[in-house]
């Protein structure tokens, strides 16, 4: 521990990616980490802890090497440092080795692997800080098959206390990180803000469920509203009655509690409705819009070959005659829009007189029902609706940076005297599936889903039912920040990052799946029960009664490998000697017979779960979901339909153990050897549906693959389908 006398320090980290090592060590002091304060930036964009052990502040530390150890000593962590002599050096030797080397390139991962082919972690056979180091530097990284080993090392690693508890931290810490450019953290914003006067708005359209692309802009959004002390505006964007749904907007407002967001204002697009059109008509009668009635083709042509609209120089008043048309709704109207008149000739095409508002005269508004039968569109409502309600700064995805003039000089035209700042950043895109509204609704309407909240679909509502924790879906979004960098995210990242906060709380059971399996019959054998723990690394989450009896189940793929004469071990009870293996014609296993052993179970090659052939096991039906789309992303010639796999679904009926009874919706488990799940629902009969959470690894773990050898990406898509048809 620090001395009483030794002045608090304030600690820089120059890694690539410190704040990961920082919060590897403060999960692994536990509480002690209370002691340290994480207060920022500091120079050359390094993230800054400082340790107060006796509430002064004092000297300055640079490296990870000397804050690590300084940190180990404050905290009372002398075993991350290692054993005396031999250990200690090689733990200061790996830390200035990774600190060097500053990222993990192919030279650091060769070496990583040759050194652990052989061991478990880099020094000794405790956890050191070196292996914290090694992990902050890992885990942002992509270790590909190539390097088996590592891919161990941190699996192991992955599974540990610290792990669960330093995404968490880092997550803290990355809250306060402002750099000025990193991807990982986020940005300050524009305009020198003060204290109490920021305002954030977060404006999702209600014609669909949020997804993990709006998700990042809610957390940024309330992010920036935290931290300087100010207001978040969630606002629904109403502007287009014949998409949006209560049920949308409702269903929004459910997942950002969820997730913990918090607005401090809730208003609607349609509360300014009547000021939005006065700013049309006034700017109709200005000549600054005009009402055009060519249709909508030919608008896009034209304006694809930058032409004037043959309506573009036509009176005020005669705009002023046809927009009464339409807000009147009359049939003529509704071939009408109104466009805004700026430079048809524009090398910005957002600026080649854009709509701005559009005759719906039949559509019942959520809200308003019928009383409007004109609706604007987002870029004409937007930034007035901002600027009426003191939005101070409005962050866009850098997809609409080109329509950034167009949000000013709509702000120019209307004369409003606030003005927010427009802050970009990049969008969040997922390889593997679709994030766009429009195509996420032809999923339901074709059926491949049951609805926006399905657990194969990238919805919030949809995620949370596959097993995402909001835990990682927080630390995932917060360890992208503000970055305006954009780039394609293998999934697998995010999935590793909930397998590292859900494997050291979940509790572990036994299942069998139903399709040909194995009666075991064990002589010698007599009832009995036994408890065992639920975690054995975690005695918290409590046991459960295991019942051993002469007659059990195995799968049929374990009952495959099994030969007379071999000694097995069953998970939970001990060594069993083969004594006979029955076959059909068609090599099906039906039958095996054993007896007990008392050779070690820890010795023997084959190592099954199997679950007791009782009355009271629980039927239990797995679901599996495919990729949204079968490559990385969608690209020319194909489109993302083409890309659909024949299903996105797979279930499969299984048999669990009597201890899975009390599983009820929402629980987490493991099936040993199977993967992740969570619990769906529970039918009438006691039935669980447990809908598989994938564990992150590259390949993913199948329980369809284990059965029926299709793996990630080996569904035929509808264009296979159908050349296949052909």
């Amino acid at each position: 521990m620090a001395s009483k006398g030794e002045k608090g320090v304030q600690v820089f980290y120059p890694t690539s990616d410190p704040m990961f090592f920082v919060a590897a060590i403060l999960a692994s002091a536990g509480e002690k980490s209370k002691e340290v304060k994480l207060v920022g930036m500091g120079p050359k964009n390094t993230p800054v802890v400082e340790v107060r052990p006796n509430g002064l502040t004092g000297d300055v530390l640079y490296g990870c090497t000397g804050v690590g150890k300084y940190l180990c000593h404050v905290l009372d962590q002398p075993t991350l440092l290692g054993a005396a002599g031999y250990e200690t050096a090689a733990v200061d030797q790996w830390l200035h080795y990774l600190e060097v080397r500053g990222g993990a390139d192919d030279d650091l991962l060769g070496n990583l692997n040759v050194h652990l082919s052989l061991r478990t972690v880099l020094v000794g056979t405790s956890v050191t800080l070196a292996d914290l180091l090694a992990w902050a530097v890992l885990t942002v990284a992509n270790v590909g098959a190539g390097w088996p080993h590592v891919r161990r090392y941190m699996a192991y690693l992955e599974a540990q206390e610290f792990a669960r508890g330093a995404r968490i931290q880092a997550e803290q810490l990355s809250e306060l990180n402002r750099p000025k450019e990193r991807g990982h953290a986020f940005l300050k914003l524009k305009g020198d803000p003060k204290e109490g006067q920021v305002v954030t708005r977060f404006p999702p359209e209600p014609s669909g469920y949020m997804h993990i692309g709006h998700l990042k802009a809610a957390i940024l959004n309330d992010h920036y509203a935290r931290q300087y002390k100010g207001k978040l505006v969630v606002r629904m964007d109403d502007t287009n009655p014949t998409k949006e749904k209560e049920e949308y907007a409702e269903a929004i407002l459910s997942d950002l509690k969820r997730v913990g967001v918090k607005g401090d204002v809730f208003t609607h697009t349609s509360d300014h409705f009547d000021f939005i059109l006065a700013k049309c008509e006034e700017l109709i009668r200005d000549g600054v819009f005009y009402v055009d009635g060519t249709p909508g083709d030919e608008i896009k042509e034209q304006r694809m070959n930058r032409q004037p609209s043959a309506f573009r120089d036509q009176s005020a008043e005669e705009s002023l005659r046809l927009w009464e048309l339409m807000k009147q709704g009359d049939p003529k109207g509704t071939s009408y829009v109104v466009r805004a008149k700026i430079d048809y000739s524009s090398p910005v095409g957002c600026m080649r007189d854009p709509n701005m508002f559009r005759c719906v005269p039949d559509a019942d508004h959520p809200r308003v029902g019928r009383k409007y039968k004109v609706f604007p569109l987002y870029d004409f409502a937007c930034p007035i609706v901002d600027s009426r309600e003191g939005v101070t700064h409005a962050l866009r995805t850098n997809e609409y940076h080109d329509r950034n003039a167009l949000y000013d000089w709509v702000l120019d035209v209307t004369k409003m005297q606030h003005r927010p700042i427009i802050e970009d950043y990049s969008r969040l895109n997922f390889q593997y599936t679709v994030l766009s509204k429009r195509k996420l609704q032809w999923f339901v309407d074709q059926g491949y889903v049951e609805g926006w909240d399905d657990p194969c679909f990238p919805t919030v509502s949809g995620l949370l039912r596959r097993g995402l924790t909001v835990e990682a879906m927080r630390a995932f979004i917060v360890a992208q920040g503000s970055s305006k960098n954009s780039n394609l995210m293998d999934p697998v990242r995010l999935w590793s990052m909930n397998k590292a906060i859900i494997d050291p709380r979940v509790p572990r059971y036994s299942a069998i799946f139903s399709e040909n399996r194995v009666p075991l019959t064990i002589a010698g054998a007599e009832p009995s029960t036994v408890e065992v723990p639920l975690h054995r690394k975690n005695p918290k989450v409590g046991n459960k009664t295991v019942y051993q009896q002469p007659r059990i189940l195995i799968d049929q793929a374990d009952a495959a490998v099994v030969n007379a004469g071999e000694t097995i071990t069953l998970l939970n009870w001990g060594s069993v000697a083969v004594t006979d293996v029955t076959a059909s014609e068609d090599g099906t296993i039906s039958a095996i017979s054993a007896t007990l052993s008392d050779a070690d179970p820890r010795s023997n090659k084959n190592k099954f779960n199997w679950v007791p052939d009782r009355d009271d096991m629980v039927p239990i039906t797995t679901i599996e979901c495919e990729n949204l789309i079968t490559k990385p992303k969608v690209a020319p010639p194909d489109t993302f339909e083409d890309l659909v796999p024949a299903t996105l679904k797979y279930e499969m009926a299984a048999v669990g153990e009597p201890a899975m009874g009390v599983l009820k919706k929402g629980d987490q488990i493991q099936l040993e050897r199977r993967g992740y799940f969570i619990c769906d629902k529970v039918g009438p009969d006691g039935r669980l549906f447990l809908v598989q959470t994938p564990d992150g690894l590259a390949t993913g773990m199948s329980v369809r693959g284990k059965l029926v050898g299709v793996g990630r990406g080996g569904a035929s898509s509808n264009k296979q389908k159908k050349a296949e048809q052909k």
